[in-house]
């Protein structure tokens, strides 16, 4: 919106998804062009019935909050990238290091496949990671792993994901 002219003719949509560490929360704006944004409005009002009440709340208070005052977010990630990669390297799963995700993939030991060894994280760690293949096919031979949990909740799964590896077999094909 800063260009001459932009006001009259174009749209910005921001989310507050990964800025505001409210990950999951579907929640964004638009501002631009007054019929532009009238005729998303409308829209919208027709084809869903908008977000939670308390996202948008949260919303609020993330816009009101001073961002020079506050931890940076890619910082905060950075962290618990390290948490995850940093303990399960340690129970012997080696993990690429994503340079700026809020997610890991991390190729699976040999003879599991995504879902295989998904499901028996779930089962027996109690922790919950995605199968790659849900993703398509290129995910095979990955799962993913969210960061959108604090440090202590992290290292909780590490440890059990830990405790999994030391006893788990990949099943026979």
């Amino acid at each position: 919106m800063e260009i001459e002219g932009a006001k009259q003719i174009a749209v910005e949509f921001h989310s507050l998804s990964k800025s505001f560490n409210m990950a999951g929360c579907r929640i964004a704006f638009m501002a631009g062009q007054p019929d532009v944004v009238k005729a998303l409005r409308t829209l919208k009002s027709n084809i869903d019935y908008g977000v939670f009440l308390a996202v948008q709340e949260a919303g609020i208070a993330a816009l009101e909050e001073d961002m020079e005052a506050r931890e940076s977010v890619a910082g905060l990630y950075e962290r618990r990238r390290d948490v995850v990669i940093d303990g399960l390297a340690a129970a012997g799963w080696t993990i690429a290091r994503p340079k700026a995700t809020m997610f890991i993939w991390a190729r699976i030991p040999e003879g599991w496949t995504s879902r295989q060894i998904s499901r028996e994280i779930l089962y027996r760690a109690g922790v919950v990671v995605i199968p790659g293949d849900a993703f398509g096919k290129e995910g095979e031979g990955y799962v993913r792993i969210a960061l959108v949990q604090e440090e202590d909740r992290l290292q909780e799964a590490v440890r059990r994901i830990a405790r999994f590896l030391q006893t788990a077999k990949a099943p026979s094909t």
